[in-house]
């Protein structure tokens, strides 16, 4: 039998309590547990005559009463050397993630007969296991993530030469796969990266983005990735590889304020050529402060049945906001990159800044881009301990009001901020409640202080 609990009730404040849609998150918790999961319950459908050796959570995703996502990552016991397998247990109470399943094309013939690529529902235990790079909502992940059907792509495209080298950059189950290829050959080597989404319009509504961004950041000093193509029938986005360090790795090797102010300085200047990019992007949705305020809030009481003193925190710095947030209308939206946070941004060899992973760029109040920005400095800080970067958000603000015409911006961006911050502890929260030491992780509690000390005043 296995082990379904998960946290008491002297837990610390961050700790993750049972959640009734999930009965087997302890267990999807414990690497232990999951193997032995694998071997007696999972594998036998999936690769007869096969086991796992140890197990470790490569990533989670956790919405409470939503979704419960793991990759666990191993080595078959009989190839204990070369890459990984990678498997995707997705656990689901309802009738949703089922009825999905049986609807997917790639789905086992009957209830818990043989799966057909590398798929299997197991209703006793409500969870379906994909083995990657199989996913029922990639469909053309697998052919992707082929070095002979990608080599065959790429000839026709007349991109480089050779059998490509592939690496996974990210993943997030079920919604995106970001790819490197390498081409090597004796006389060049070709670097591209492959985004594969979901069926439908989202690779070339991304590469329409792309394109026009690239014309206009290249007469701001802003590089963005060249796209190379989009293969409808695979929803495969190809982009060139864009050499540069990201800012993160700047920041944790600088060594004193003035040398990371530079970099942050850069970063600035980039985000201010992109918010100057013309609005000429059809069907895209417009962000805005409230908007944001609004969706963390719904957050947090989600969170309330599984951590409720982490819920009643991150609630109250949110309500202590929304006074502050009324009022902010009438401001004319920009371009907005969404996802704004040190690591899309690369500094290069040249001096120029580079900005990467688009796909949520829409239109929006430039401020709620600036704040989550400013809040991305401050979780490197306290991830690092390093004092010298603590102030790099008033740098960055600093310099980004002194190329923008939008006299409010300071203080919705600081509103921002507390916002990201709270939601970066929910995050981090779902995506990692322990540490590698499988005690609560402090990280949320710490990014909940780190919102309270930006607390605007007005």
């Amino acid at each position: 039998m296995f082990d379904r609990a998960v946290a008491g009730p002297d837990a610390p404040p961050a700790s993750l309590g049972r959640d009734p849609r999930f009965p087997f998150l302890g267990m999807a918790l414990s690497p232990g547990q999951m193997r032995e999961f694998f071997n007696r319950v999972a594998l036998p459908f999936l690769c007869p005559g096969r086991e796992a050796g140890p197990v470790r959570i490569r990533t989670m995703v956790y919405r409470p009463g939503s979704k419960c996502a793991f990759v666990y990552a191993f080595h078959f016991t009989d190839t204990l050397a070369g890459p990984e397998q990678w498997a995707v247990v997705t656990f689901d109470k309802g009738k949703g993630l089922e009825s999905a399943f049986y609807d997917d094309p790639h789905g086992p013939d009957a209830s818990d007969g043989w799966p057909r690529g590398g798929a299997v529902y197991l209703r006793e235990y409500w969870c379906r296991v994909e083995l990657f790079p199989r996913d029922g909502y990639l469909p053309s992940l697998p052919m992707a993530a082929d070095p002979s059907q990608m080599a065959a792509l790429f000839d026709r495209l007349a991109i480089g030469s050779g059998r490509p080298a592939i690496d996974v950059l990210s993943y997030r189950p079920h919604r995106r796969c970001v790819l490197k290829y390498v081409r090597a050959s004796p006389a060049e080597t070709t670097e591209v990266v492959g985004r594969v989404y979901r069926p439908g319009p989202r690779a070339a509504r991304i590469g329409y983005k792309m394109a026009r961004l690239r014309l206009h950041g290249a007469a701001h000093g802003l590089t963005v990735p060249r796209l190379l193509c989009v293969e409808d029938a695979w929803n495969l986005l190809l982009q060139e590889w864009v050499p540069g360090v990201p800012l993160p790795q700047v920041l944790a090797a600088a060594k004193t304020r003035s040398e990371a102010a530079g970099p942050v300085r850069l970063a600035a200047a980039g985000l201010a050529a992109l918010h100057s990019f013309p609005l000429d992007v059809p069907e895209m949705d417009v962000q805005s402060l409230e908007g944001e305020l609004a969706r963390m809030r719904g957050r947090a009481r989600k969170l309330q049945e599984v951590a409720p003193r982490l819920a009643e925190q991150a609630s109250a710095l949110l309500a202590g906001l929304a006074p502050l947030a009324q009022g902010h209308i009438g401001i004319e939206p920009t371009f907005v990159h969404d996802d704004c946070k040190p690591a899309h941004y690369l500094t290069q060899e040249d001096g120029r800044v580079a900005v990467i992973d688009l796909d949520r760029a829409c239109l929006g109040d430039p401020a709620v881009d600036v704040g989550k920005f400013m809040a991305g400095l401050n979780e490197i800080a306290v991830r690092t301990g390093a004092d010298h970067l603590r102030t790099l958000d008033e740098v960055f603000l600093e310099e980004y009001q002194a190329r923008a015409s939008d006299d409010g911006v300071a203080l919705r961006a600081r509103l921002a901020q507390v916002i990201t911050l709270v939601r970066n502890a929910m995050s981090r929260f779902r995506s990692a409640p322990y540490s590698d030491f499988g005690e609560p992780s402090l990280l949320p509690s710490l990014l909940l202080q780190e919102a309270a000390a930006c607390f605007p005043r007005r």
